[in-house]
């Protein structure tokens, strides 16, 4: 596995990967880091709005790779293919006001939230 980091995306390519092959290609588009965040209140947002986006990709049919922990922090990352749904549907919950903590579309200051996915 190969991993390319492309500005403030992430991308993991699993083999080789080939024009005809993006489903292989996967883009890191959130970064969750529980441990960084010392309100409760705020650390119960934030868990919350992490399952309001899973709803979200659920209902969308877009898969879910969570990953990380032991002190990173939590990826997640989508196909590339789907990047045109995930945009479509982190702006509608933006816009819906459904999520309470990461409510912008850019990281904070410790490159969590939603990542630019291009």
């Amino acid at each position: 596995m190969r991993t390319l980091i492309t500005g403030m995306a992430l991308v993991v390519v699993s083999g080789c990967a080939t024009n005809r092959d993006h489903a292989r290609v996967n883009v890191v588009v959130f970064r969750h880091h529980p441990g960084l965040i010392w309100d409760r209140d705020e650390a119960d947002r934030a868990g919350a709005d992490v399952e309001v986006v899973f709803a979200a990709m659920r209902t969308q049919g877009i898969p879910i790779d969570y990953a990380g922990g032991l002190g990173q922090g939590y990826f997640l990352s989508i196909p590339r293919r789907d990047i045109r749904k995930w945009k479509k549907m982190l702006s509608r919950l933006i816009e819906e006001g459904k999520l309470r903590y990461y409510t912008g579309t850019s990281p904070d200051k410790n490159q969590c939230g939603f990542l630019p996915a291009d």
